[in-house]
């Protein structure tokens, strides 16, 4: 049943309209006057408005984040140096086999088969072939490697001993007898006779053979000269008939020499003949130039066609380089984004939003303050890849390709991890998660696709495999992950093919910018970067709310109030419903906050209404978890309301949405339970940034930061970083930052927590100077001294809801009458029970509130005659009570506001109804 309103008035009204009267009326002459000097010092002389205002907070933001970044050295070197050391690593791993036109030549001389003692032969049938003989027994012997390079390493290993003189075993009459096979084994007669053999100037051992069946001889001595006899020359052969035949006569003493050489070595034949080439050039020259001159024979390899070795190996370092440049800008982006993360888990983002900083203008500084610092390792790494000059990256066009890589990437990357920062509550998870999808989707998408990619190379004849590698492909470039390690691959892929159809005079270079190389990479990540940038633009709580507004159907909430719902509270919600509180500054009305997990249901707040004047200190007290923050976070649009509203009256009177009210210019001051700093600023930093962004003009802005500074005591500490900060000159900042412009209204949820008594009431005063000057105050706090200092109204919530509501006075009246009697008793025999039935027959009522250990203590609603005669009574029976001593004192806030958090009350109220709305878009949270 509600209260009429003749009987709201009675009660109530009385009491609120006293108090307003004596904030505003009891002010002083003088005191306005010295508010008039401190407003000036607040807000300067002059604000600036439009675009000379937004260029400031421009500057402003720029030069937070640069203040942060330079002390940042951790974040530094890994958003700087870190991406440059994995590029010089992808780029090293990228020099593997990379070039596949350009193979060695291989010089094809006996030499090649130096690998271990080497053996050679020769015969001469015909006197006039003399020459040849001793030319190659002369230097440089059968091949030229030491002429041409006498330091090369086949020179120096060569043996140094060996015979120096022909030398010859067994009998010279021995013949070499053939061999013959039985049971599939060939078995050679073990010969009798070695021939004469020397050691030439090339090392080699010669044998002479002259007058021996070479054919014989070689078969019969095969297993002898495993790998280390490959060749060797018959000289003056009798030429046959078919060469006798000639144009022109042909002299009678040519011979012809045979060439003997072991196919088992792959370039034995050009290898020997070139040798015997040698020979007949050296013998045709005069001694003192045969050293001079040299016939030389190369093998350059046919580079038409890829070893399947190279196109394998080629893939693997393409994979490798790609991960290589992904895990290390992984790193890098994901460093980046952590500070947006940490705004948003201490409150600063918010902070800002309330001092003017919309939320899409917060997201593009801070975008465009990322792209910037991050063009500096994306030049040094460009800087890297053109210092290690793979055709892959730097040919022609290339090196800008991988560049617009770079610089995509980035850009696509950034604004879908800024869609994902408020669901990480602290910068450590934020940073792991970022780096796990990061490296989660390169390698699942790179390595999936690239096995297809190779088992189309190995099946060419498959067309269902390169089917399926361009679906993987074209579904995988909605990740910029894969389009980013893909660019790259697709380069070293590209660069694959010019260099083997170069051997040809083909050139095969693609645009890498053309469509079938690298453009829908280019396409996808341009479009991945700004659609999500779009959406975090427009996914803001400011056009939420205005979505929900217009497309969601909103249910009343059912007016349902408790019939011992306290009948100041009643009072206070009929004055704000009836709009006699429409003078107020703020008005809060059937405020409400409903949180939603799955089918649990949690009201934080129900139905608060309240409007408070300029020039009152509104006391929000409860214990935690009665609502309070959850409150404050309505008040600064930080959550939204289920229900109700919370509107702030401008100086044209106008009623404002406490949610748009930066937005028309009413100025509100906030500081919130947790301290908003960044641990990388001063606090002379931090005061410059957010007089900045709250319009003050520039040439003011030294005259307030001194000024806060000096009136906050926080001078000695201007130049040091708020990390080594104490927690009360933490506090302290908070309250300056708060105080900056001269808000209409301050929100101080618990401000003096930390403190020391002294900094205490040094705040008070500061607090209650802007109460004076027409402010309208709310505060929390635990300190029921503070309240008593400061409020001039309060309100104490239990469960979401106001208790009561009142001047301090007003509650103490109606919710602490009586004494409390506290006894300290001697002794360990006391009888408490004896004790409470004298209490209760000298003042009825009376009830026990506390006992443990040897300390009673009674709340005495009623004493006739006052302290006197509860002194007196319990003087005189102290012996009898044995009352070690007592004390005597009216009830206290403290006792009054612990009353109702034990809930000693009678205004339990009912669960959540089926009828209250629901927000929600706003997940469930653990209350204050």
């Amino acid at each position: 049943m509600e209260p009429t309103e003749s009987e709201t008035l009675s009660v109530s009204e009385s009491v609120i309209m006293n108090d307003m009267c004596a904030s505003r009326d009891s002010i002083p002459d003088d005191i306005n006057s010295m508010y008039l000097g401190e407003k000036a010092s607040l807000t300067g002389t002059s604000t600036v408005s439009g675009l000379a205002l937004t260029a400031q907070r421009v500057m402003a933001m720029l030069l937070k984040r640069v203040h942060h970044s330079r002390r940042d050295w951790k974040g530094l070197f890994s958003q700087v140096l870190l991406p440059v050391f994995f590029v010089i690593a992808a780029m090293g791993l990228g020099s593997i086999k990379s070039d596949l036109q350009h193979f060695p030549k291989i010089v094809l001389s006996p030499a090649l088969y130096h690998v271990d003692e080497q053996h050679a032969f020769f015969s001469n049938q015909n006197p006039t072939a003399s020459s040849l003989v001793d030319t190659m027994m002369s230097y440089p012997g059968i091949d030229h490697v030491c002429m041409r390079d006498p330091t090369d390493s086949v020179c120096k290993e060569r043996p140094p001993t060996g015979p120096q003189t022909w030398i010859s075993r067994g009998n010279s009459s021995a013949t070499f007898t053939t061999c013959k096979c039985s049971k599939q084994v060939q078995s050679c007669p073990a010969p009798g006779y070695e021939p004469p053999h020397i050691r030439n100037p090339s090392s080699q051992i010669v044998y002479n053979l002259t007058g021996i069946n070479i054919e014989n001889y070689l078969l019969a001595t095969a297993n002898d000269f495993i790998r280390n006899r490959y060749g060797g020359w018959d000289f003056g052969k009798p030429l046959p008939i078919d060469l006798k035949l000639d144009m022109l006569d042909v002299p009678e003493n040519r011979t012809l020499s045979k060439v003997w050489y072991n196919p088992e070595g792959h370039h034995t034949m050009p290898a020997y003949l070139n040798s015997l080439n040698n020979f007949i050039l050296r013998s045709s020259l005069p001694p003192e130039k045969r050293q001079q001159y040299t016939i030389s024979i190369s093998s350059h390899p046919y580079p038409g066609q890829v070893q399947d070795e190279d196109v394998m190996v080629g893939g693997l370092v393409s994979i490798l380089v790609a991960l290589c440049v992904l895990t290390g800008y992984s790193i890098m982006t994901a460093s980046f984004v952590i500070y947006e993360v940490q705004e948003h888990h201490t409150g600063s983002k918010r902070l800002q939003q309330i001092s003017g900083i919309s939320e899409p203008f917060y997201w593009i500084i801070n975008f465009l303050y990322d792209m910037a610092l991050y063009m500096v390792p994306v030049v040094l790494s460009v800087a890297m890849i053109a210092a290690f000059q793979l055709p892959a990256f730097t040919e022609r066009q290339n090196l800008g390709a991988v560049t617009l890589l770079l610089v995509l990437f980035g850009f696509s990357t950034f604004p879908w991890m800024y869609l994902l920062s408020v669901i990480f509550k602290d910068t450590e998870m934020a940073f792991i998660g970022y780096v796990c999808i990061n490296l989660f989707i390169s390698i699942n998408t790179i390595i999936s696709t690239s096995i297809i990619y190779f088992l189309g190379q190995l099946n060419q004849n498959d067309q269902s495999i390169q089917d399926v590698y361009r679906t993987m492909s074209n579904i995988f470039l909605v990740f910029p992950q894969f389009s980013f390690g893909n660019g790259l691959m697709e380069l070293t892929r590209v660069d694959m093919q010019v260099q083997i159809l170069s051997a040809f005079g083909v050139d095969a270079y693609k645009n890498p910018f053309s469509m079938d190389v690298l453009g829908w990479m280019y396409i996808s990540m341009f479009l991945q970067g700004f659609i999500c940038f779009t959406l975090r633009l427009l996914l803001n709580k400011t056009l939420l709310r205005k979505v929900r507004h217009v497309f969601c159907w909103k249910r009343n909430v059912v007016q349902s109030y408790s019939p011992n719902e306290d009948e100041d509270v009643v009072a206070e919600r009929l004055r704000v419903d009836r709009g006699d509180a429409s003078a107020d500054i703020l008005q809060v009305n059937q405020l409400t906050k409903v949180y939603q997990n799955l089918s649990k249901r949690v009201q934080a707040v129900k139905k608060l209404s309240v409007g408070i004047p300029a020039g009152e200190c509104f006391g929000l007290l409860g214990v935690n978890g009665a609502g309070k923050t959850t409150t404050f976070k309505m008040l600064t649009g930080d959550i939204s309301p289920t229900d109700g509203s919370a509107k702030i009256r401008d100086i044209d009177g106008r009623m404002v949405d406490i949610i748009d009210c930066r937005r028309e210019g009413i100025n509100i001051g906030y500081c919130p339970q947790v301290d908003a700093l960044d641990d990388l600023l001063t606090g002379e930093e931090h005061l410059y940034f957010y007089s900045r962004i709250r319009g003050i003009s520039k040439r003011e802005t030294d005259q307030v930061v001194n000024y806060l500074l000096k009136k906050l005591e926080l001078n000695y500490h201007r130049h040091n970083t708020s990390e080594s900060y104490s927690c009360g000159t933490r506090r302290k900042l908070s309250t300056a930052l708060a105080l900056i412009g001269n808000p209409q209204i301050l929100l101080l949820d618990e401000p003096s927590s930390g403190m020391d008594p002294r900094s205490k009431r040094h705040l008070w005063k500061i607090i209650s100077e802007q109460v004076m000057g027409k402010c309208a105050v709310v505060l929390t706090s635990h300190s029921m001294e503070e309240c008593e200092a400061l409020c001039t109204r309060l309100a104490i919530m239990v469960k979401g809801q106001f208790r009561c509501l009142g001047s301090l006075q007003h509650i103490k009246n109606r919710f602490g009458k009586g004494f409390t009697v506290r006894m300290y008793l001697a002794g360990a025999s006391y009888d408490v029970d004896m004790i409470s039935n004298f209490m209760q027959q000298n003042f009825p009522s009376t009830c026990l509130k506390d006992h443990h250990s040897n300390m009673v203590e009674y709340h005495v609603p009623v004493a006739p005659g006052g302290v006197a005669s509860i002194f007196g009574l319990l003087e005189a029976n102290k012996t009898v009570l044995q009352i070690k001593h007592f004390s005597v004192s009216q009830t206290t806030l403290d006792e009054v506001f612990i009353n109702f958090a034990m809930g000693k009350t009678d205004t339990d109220t009912p669960e959540v109804s089926e009828g209250s709305d629901i927000d929600s878009l706003d997940s469930y949270n653990t209350l204050d």
